[in-house]
């Protein structure tokens, strides 16, 4: 049963701080109880290094932050990086995809987008373990293959909620253009024909035309990947 006013999600191997309940509250307390407060963590790998954002908010609405996110380059996709307010989580039904890689990069930009209330602290509560197993350390042909499809599999439902939502045009561009960035960068862990027929779904869904091109270096990535035939 889900007692507490805030939920949080913690991995079987990895730990959180002592007083991370302690840090949440006064959170709480500081601002309006905002529906999600984020925080930062320590990747424990050979050393513990702290992985900070550098800024601190109060009540910005989802939207913002998602955008303020994006811009700052902050890991922000992570389940274990927030508090979700419990009432806020119930309401939305929100679900993470069952047998998909990467369902936090599916989920987490859709429950800041619904958000209208989340609050920053830059101080790291979660000690992330980087374990040998995962997805990101496993380099099977097919592990990265299924990797990549699912990461496809995510921008469709990302796509179809922005597509539907209120949010303001020039937010949805930056968004989508976020998401097609890391989907195409998939493509460069695969090999020979996997790797061809990613593209292939890549240009089926036209994921290159989501690419901004508001700055000089971003009209020259563009025009190298249509040299490249994404």
């Amino acid at each position: 049963m889900l007692c507490g006013e805030y939920l949080i999600f913690i991995d079987s191997d990895d730990y959180v701080v002592k007083n991370m309940l302690e840090i949440i509250d006064n959170a709480v307390n500081d601002s309006k109880s905002p529906e999600l407060i984020k925080f930062c963590y320590y990747e424990v790998n050979r050393n513990i290094s702290p992985k900070k954002d550098g800024f601190n908010f109060t009540n910005m609405s989802g939207q913002d932050a998602l955008i303020k996110f994006i811009n700052n380059n902050t890991n922000y996709e992570m389940a274990y990086l927030y508090a979700y307010k419990k009432d806020f989580w119930i309401k939305n039904n929100f679900r993470y995809a069952s047998g998909r890689f990467h369902e936090d990069f599916g989920l987490t930009p859709i429950i800041l987008m619904q958000a209208a209330d989340v609050s920053s602290i830059d101080v790291p509560l979660y000690y992330y373990v980087r374990r040998a197993g995962s997805i990101t350390r496993v380099f099977s042909s097919e592990r990265l293959k299924k990797s990549a499809y699912d990461t496809l599999y995510h921008l469709d439902n990302i796509q179809n909620f922005v597509h539907n939502s209120s949010i303001k045009e020039e937010n949805k561009k930056t968004i989508l253009s976020h998401m097609a960035n890391s989907i195409i960068n998939k493509a460069s862990s695969l090999k020979g024909q996997d790797k061809k027929d990613y593209k292939k779904e890549l240009k089926k869904r036209n994921v290159i035309n989501l690419l901004l091109t508001d700055t000089l270096k971003r009209k020259a990535k563009k025009l190298i990947l249509k040299v490249k035939n994404y």
